[in-house]
C-alpha cells in the first residue's frame, strides 16, 4: 500500500490571498466596512481599504504580510522604503479614483492625522502567521504606520 502523498504547501500567492481574506474578515468583525480588496492602479496595489464610520470616521489602507510561522521576522521589515512609497502612491490613486460620497466634517483643531475628503486616513500593517501544529492563523495588526 502506498502512503498518501502529503498535501502540498500553498504557493506564496495563495498564502497571501488567504491572509488577505482573513484580515478582511477580522476588520469586518471589528465593525469596519471593507471598501476594496486587492485594488491596483498603475502606481501600485492595495491589499485592503477599510472604513469605520464612528466614533470618528477613518479610512485605513491595510498592507497584509503572510508568514508560514510566527518566527518569520518582524513584518515591518518587509515594508521596504520602495514598498512604502508604492503604497502611498497607490493610496493617493485610490483617493483620486474614489471621491467620498459625503463631504467629511472638518477636523476639530490641529491634528497630525492625514485627512482627505473621506476624513482621516492611516496605514495599517497586518501580519498573518500559521504557527506549526495549531492550524489556526495568528493575526497581528500594527496600526498607524508612518
Amino acid at each position: 500500500m502506498v502512503p498518501p502523498s502529503p498535501v502540498p504547501a500553498p504557493s506564496p500567492a495563495e498564502l497571501g490571498r488567504r491572509a488577505e481574506d482573513l484580515v478582511a474578515a477580522h476588520y469586518r468583525r471589528a465593525g469596519w466596512a471593507v471598501l476594496a480588496t486587492r485594488w491596483s492602479c498603475p502606481l501600485g496595489e492595495l491589499d485592503l481599504v477599510c472604513r469605520r464610520s464612528h466614533p470618528d470616521p477613518v479610512l485605513v489602507f491595510v498592507e497584509v504580510k503572510a508568514r508560514r510561522s510566527p518566527h518569520g521576522g518582524d513584518p515591518r521589515a518587509a515594508l521596504t522604503p520602495a514598498k512604502w512609497a508604492r503604497l502611498r502612491r497607490a493610496a493617493g490613486c485610490w483617493l483620486a479614483a474614489h471621491p467620498a460620497p459625503v463631504q467629511a466634517p472638518p477636523g476639530r483643531g490641529p491634528s497630525s492625522t492625514p485627512r482627505s475628503s473621506w476624513g482621516a486616513f492611516r496605514f495599517d500593517l497586518a501580519a498573518v502567521s500559521w504557527p506549526a501544529g495549531s492550524g489556526r492563523p495568528r493575526i497581528e495588526i500594527i496600526e498607524g504606520l508612518a
